[in-house]
C-alpha cells in the first residue's frame, strides 16, 4: 500500500474500531522483525504473498475458527446472548436492566468483549485492566468470581484455562 503499511493500518483499525476480528497481514515483506511486530499487535497471522491458494484458504479459515472473539457483534453495542455493552451509558445491561458492575469489573468485562481480549494471558489482561500497575492473579480471579456471579442471569462465565488464557464458556 502506498500511504501505510499493514502494520500501521492494524494499529489504525485497532483505533477506530471497538470489535476486530482476525486480522491477517498478507505481505510481501517476510523478516522476522515484521512478523514479531505483527504478531505483537495481536494479529492472528502474518503470511506471504507467495503463498498457495490452498495455504491461504486453510490459514484464513483457521484463523477464523481459532479467533476466540467471534461472538456476534456490532460496533455500537456489542453483545454476548442478552448481555450488551451501551456505548452511551458505558455500562452492561442484560435485556434491558443495566447490571450493578464495580468500575474493575467492568473494566475487565469491557477488556473481554469489546476490546478482544479473550484468548489473551491472564497477565495482558491484569496489565490491561490496571494500567501496568502489577496485581496478583489471585485478584483477577477474585474479580471474575465476583463478575461470573452477577453474569449467572446471562448464562456466560469466565475463566482461566490450563494454559493461563482467559476464556468464556456459554453455561
Amino acid at each position: 500500500m502506498p500511504e501505510i503499511d499493514g502494520l500501521n493500518l492494524v494499529q489504525k483499525i485497532k483505533e477506530v474500531f471497538i470489535y476486530t476480528p482476525a486480522l491477517i497481514i498478507f505481505t510481501n515483506y517476510n523478516t522476522q522483525n515484521n512478523r514479531i511486530s505483527a504478531y505483537s499487535k495481536n494479529i492472528s497471522d502474518f503470511i506471504c504473498k507467495t503463498v498457495s491458494n490452498e495455504e491461504l484458504s486453510i490459514r484464513i479459515a483457521n484463523a477464523i475458527t481459532t479467533h476466540s472473539g467471534f461472538i456476534k457483534t456490532n460496533i455500537k453495542n456489542s453483545q454476548i446472548n442478552d448481555l450488551r455493552y451501551d456505548s452511551e451509558s458505558m455500562s452492561f445491561k442484560f435485556q434491558d436492566d443495566e447490571l450493578d458492575l464495580t468500575k474493575i469489573e467492568t473494566k475487565i468485562l469491557y477488556s473481554l468483549i469489546i476490546q478482544n481480549y479473550l484468548s489473551k494471558s491472564k497477565e495482558d489482561l491484569i496489565s490491561r485492566v490496571w494500567n501496568e500497575r502489577v496485581v496478583s492473579a489471585q485478584t483477577l480471579r477474585s474479580h471474575l468470581y465476583n463478575l461470573n456471579e452477577k453474569l449467572s442471569i446471562a448464562k456466560i462465565k469466565f475463566y482461566i484455562d490450563e494454559k493461563r488464557k482467559v476464556r468464556i464458556e456459554h453455561i
